[in-house]
């Protein structure tokens, strides 16, 4: 559950770990478990990087990964 007072019922916060582990990070699989963890309901996702902004860049990257995650062919099933 979020705290209360900031309007969300639901927060869920990902750790992307320390700094040797920000050079390796892959921002495609990080967009498919974000996706995969709120599957099948709304979501707002939130990037904040510990030295700022994220790069655009890596912020499309999740999106794409995210995307990847939540396609269905199920059109002959």
């Amino acid at each position: 559950p979020a705290p209360p007072g900031n309007g969300v019922e639901r927060l869920i916060a990902v750790g992307i770990g320390g700094e040797a582990d920000r050079a390796k990070l892959d921002w495609l699989a990080l967009g498919g478990f974000i996706a995969g963890k709120v599957s099948g309901r709304t979501a707002t996702v939130v990037l904040d990087g510990p030295a700022g902004p994220v790069p655009p860049e890596d912020a499309a990257r999740l999106a794409l990964g995210a995307r990847l995650r939540a396609y269905k062919f199920d059109r002959y099933k």
